[in-house]
């Protein structure tokens, strides 16, 4: 019955588990021509689902609730004769294979809807059989991302460990795995969107034209958030523009795109200190 969901959601990449996806998912169904009662019940795997996840501090309460708040589809006319009997519904819950990974998920939601509280030796395992599917969930969702590749040159992986609101924009802040820091400003509505929280994973995403390269910078104060020392590696040289790789301290390597004028100019080769400097508002994240 999670079926349909895992698909919606693993149909875009930088999705999160809230109330637009579920919406979504709920939409696509309509658009099937799917009916009513099939409708409600996916919705309300989908909804146990979360409830579950959030049990397990996965969720946080007011996605839940919003989760919770997606309306199910209008039922129209009566049902005539397609309910299923208790002889059916018992081997409905017995038809999976709960040794394997698949028959576990499939187990759970038939479980849940029809009120089989027994089928569950505690609530541990109930959380745990949640977590599996919300494994599963991630684990389509990050192979449909490997496949995703970028012209960016900079991706820098890391933790989000700061996000201060404003008004319209948010500023974010990412620990790179190298420890270096770096700061975002984005939209509100990208944050909700992309689902970030204090700990989550994110990168940084910055286009080598918008790494400015700077030299002897050590007393001299700018109003570029990011100010990244390092060392040139690496000089390659174009007809107009040449490209600098500078690797930082913990040995993340940044790119950066600027003329060939601006390499002769500063002198640069490699072994050289330098620091890359972006701008807040020219580092994407994604997640």
């Amino acid at each position: 019955m999670l079926r349909d969901f895992v698909g919606c959601y693993c149909s875009e990449p930088r999705l999160a588990f809230n109330q637009t996806v579920v919406t979504g998912c709920r939409i696509s169904l309509e658009q099937r021509r799917c009916a009513s009662a099939t409708i409600n019940l996916r919705l309300a795997a989908v909804w146990r689902l979360a409830y579950a996840v959030a049990d397990c501090g996965l969720l946080s309460a007011d996605r839940t609730a919003g989760i919770r708040r997606v309306k199910g589809a209008k039922r129209l006319g009566v049902p005539v004769g397609n309910g299923l009997t208790a002889e059916q519904g018992k081997r409905l819950l017995l038809r999976a294979d709960g040794a394997s990974l698949r028959g576990k998920r499939d187990n759970t939601t038939p479980a849940i809807l029809h009120g089989n509280t027994g089928f569950f030796a505690d609530a541990a395992r109930f959380a745990k059989v949640a977590i599996l599917d919300l494994w599963i969930i991630g684990k389509n969702l990050r192979e449909a991302r490997g496949q995703m590749k970028i012209s960016a040159r900079n991706v820098l992986a890391g933790k989000v460990q700061e996000i201060t609101r404003g008004a319209v924009n948010a500023q974010v802040k990412i620990l790179l795995d190298g420890g270096e820091l770096v700061v975002s400003v984005i939209t509100n509505s990208s944050v909700e969107s992309l689902g970030m929280e204090v700990g989550s994973v994110a990168y940084a995403i910055v286009k080598a034209s918008e790494v400015i390269v700077g030299k002897g910078l050590e007393d001299v104060k700018l109003s570029a958030r990011n100010v990244l020392p390092g060392t040139v590696t690496r000089v390659v040289d174009g007809a107009v523009n040449s490209e600098v790789e500078i690797r930082l301290p913990a040995g993340t390597t940044i790119a950066a795109s600027i003329t060939k004028e601006s390499v002769k100019a500063l002198e640069l080769k490699p072994g050289d200190a330098v620091s890359a400097i972006v701008k807040a508002s020219n580092v994407m994240i994604g997640v």
